[in-house]
């Protein structure tokens, strides 16, 4: 797997498809109280499969520029570079790979 940032990681099924992984905290119940607890312990778990790199990488832009909340412009083109970085790091170290 290819790391694009600390939320976000791409692998392969050796098929067809590229995956997007997203790393989120495991949770356990808490009977007592009624609620989820958050445990320090994470776990990959599959955001989509994507035909190729480049199709996977749009959708992620889109899913961090809505995670913007979309509150203003400059907040808006902050995470557009900030992705351009990383999406032209990730290209390079996946067809490194290959």
């Amino acid at each position: 797997m290819i790391e694009i940032n600390e939320r976000y990681s791409v692998g392969s099924d050796k098929d067809k498809n590229i995956i997007l992984y997203e790393k989120v905290h495991k949770r356990e119940r808490d009977e007592k109280n009624k609620t989820w607890v958050e445990l320090d312990e994470t776990t990959d778990v599959v955001r989509g499969y994507y035909p190729n790199l480049e199709v996977l990488l749009k959708s992620l832009v889109k899913k961090e520029i809505i995670g913007t909340g979309l509150k203003d412009i400059e907040t808006i083109q902050k995470k557009i570079e900030e992705l351009e970085k990383i999406i032209k790091k990730t290209i390079k170290l996946y067809y490194k790979e290959k």
